[in-house]
């Protein structure tokens, strides 16, 4: 028998799909926008990680007018399956309307996976790590009106009920203190304000881009943990040449209290410390800064090199030098869609006894 939580998934799963291949190919459903005025790319995806083996499966972005005045909207859609019986299925979107006065941006996802776990802190330099199962729905959901000529103000609400299995026995993540580590739900809602002066959406080549968020995650709105997150992100472009462009993001993060072990500031990934793993180092407070210059090569071909620091400590007060991460690589750009600049990116980062590839839509900041 399906329990309430596995149902609950599967729905999920299936609103994600239905929305997603509705918006792809039913344009009618985008009202306002008229066919010749929408653009989409479908992209297939072969890779291997060392905790997937191989996955297979597509990744498509489409983008369209909301109205004759606000930016182009976006909606990407992926999905892929791996030979260890994982699935991801996600639908990312940006909306923008009513003249860009009101922007809805989030995700809806479903992932079935198998993550690496290195330990919370900095005090596990040379572990290999550990790997562990989980299942989970994902929402993601903003909203944001614009108060000012370049301010926007709004809510955010963000939701994952996690299922870990396949622990390691003996290992990291089942020692005791680790939050979360058979399941937990993350539901948290607060303020966002956002300051937005860039002169493109997706490839930007000069002004400035911030956001300050304030997130509860309370019992009260479901959650098995109280704690409090705040995220400061602010990122910085400019250009003395056309399409080359120097782009700049200082993050830092912070929570209170106990929060579960996957909801903790992480380290590395596609967007931060290319390089590292995600969650390679994770701890309650994060501080990064990072810096990239983009150029063009030839036709829709494009490059770019980055370089980033960063670390994560329990408490502010305790950090210290030998906690600073850093890694540095170099990118190729491939334009997919020319009339909304939007580009697929293979970065390959490198780090003290680390690197790694990455191989996705859009800029990393």
């Amino acid at each position: 028998m399906k329990t309430a939580s596995s149902s609950f998934r599967f729905l999920c799963l299936g609103y994600t799909l239905l929305l997603g291949t509705s918006l792809f190919w039913s344009p009618n459903l985008i009202a306002q926008a008229d066919s010749s005025q929408i653009e989409r790319f479908i992209l297939p995806l072969v890779y291997y990680t060392p905790e997937t083996t191989w996955s297979f499966g597509a990744a498509g972005v489409i983008t369209f007018p909301l109205d004759s005045i606000s930016p182009r909207s976006q909606v990407q859609l992926g999905a892929a399956y791996t030979l260890n019986n994982q699935l991801l299925l996600y639908l990312p979107f940006q909306l923008y309307t009513k003249g860009d006065q009101l922007r809805f941006i989030g995700e809806l996802g479903y992932y079935r996976y198998n993550y690496f776990f290195y330990g919370i802190g900095n005090g596990f330099e040379d572990y290999e790590g550990e790997t562990y199962g989980v299942n989970f729905p994902r929402v993601r959901i903003n909203i944001l009106q614009r108060i000012g000529k370049h301010q926007l103000a709004g809510i955010r609400y963000a939701w994952d009920q996690w299922e870990v299995y396949d622990q390691q026995e003996g290992g990291l993540l089942l020692q005791e203190g680790v939050i979360g580590n058979e399941a937990s739900t993350y539901s948290a809602i607060g303020p966002i304000w956002q300051w937005d002066s860039r002169d493109h959406l997706f490839f930007p080549t000069k002004g400035w881009w911030a956001e300050a968020a304030l997130l509860t995650n309370n019992e009260f709105l479901g959650a098995t943990q109280n704690f409090v997150k705040w995220t400061v992100d602010v990122r910085k472009y400019w250009s003395r040449k056309e399409n080359h462009v120097w782009a700049g993001q200082l993050y830092l993060e912070g929570n209170s209290s106990t929060p579960s072990f996957n909801q903790l500031a992480l380290l590395g990934g596609t967007r931060l410390l290319r390089g590292y793993y995600e969650g390679r180092y994770r701890d309650r407070q994060l501080a990064a800064a990072q810096l990239e210059y983009r150029f063009p090569i030839k036709g829709r071909f494009g490059a770019v090199a980055f370089g980033g620091i960063g670390s994560v400590v329990d408490e502010w007060q305790n950090w210290e030098a030998d906690y600073l991460r850093y890694a540095v690589g170099a990118g190729i750009r491939f334009t997919l869609l020319p009339k909304d600049k939007i580009r697929l990116r293979l970065d390959y980062g490198i780090g003290p006894n680390t690197s790694a590839f990455y191989l996705t839509v859009g800029e990393a900041f």
